[in-house]
């Protein structure tokens, strides 16, 4: 099958993931404020080699910031329009990163982190 009705027949295969949009995680139990939607859980770190310190990332280009999170220990990188217009950060370089959730400071390795970027020359919602 091809089309509409083939991509239907995915979406009941086990492994099939539907994109949606990027959710921001919550640092332990608080909600954080970063546009493109509602926050989902990030885990403060406990004692232990488990957590890392995430670095500010807010004001450096979308993939130096991907970078840094990855040196840092974390995989689980996602990345949106801050300005809500549904774009896709197709060239990295082009983005510049105005938010980040979870906050700068200890985490799991393995929460998620969210960057909401601009492209550059653009002004970010914070700057409003």
């Amino acid at each position: 099958m091809t089309g509409r009705l083939a991509r239907r027949s995915w979406e009941g295969t086990p492994g099939f993931r539907r994109l949606i949009p990027a959710r921001p995680p919550r640092r332990a139990g608080s909600a954080v404020a970063v546009a493109g939607g509602p926050a989902h859980r990030a885990r403060s770190a406990g004692p232990g080699p488990s957590g890392a310190l995430l670095p500010d990332l807010v004001g450096m280009g979308l993939q130096s910031a991907q970078e840094a999170a990855r040196g840092a220990g974390f995989a689980n990188l996602i990345s949106h329009d801050a300005l809500g217009r549904g774009r896709r950060e197709i060239l990295d370089r082009s983005w510049r990163v105005c938010g980040q959730s979870p906050a700068p400071g200890r985490w799991a390795r393995d929460s998620p982190v969210d960057l909401g970027a601009v492209r550059l020359g653009e002004r970010s919602p914070a700057d409003d």
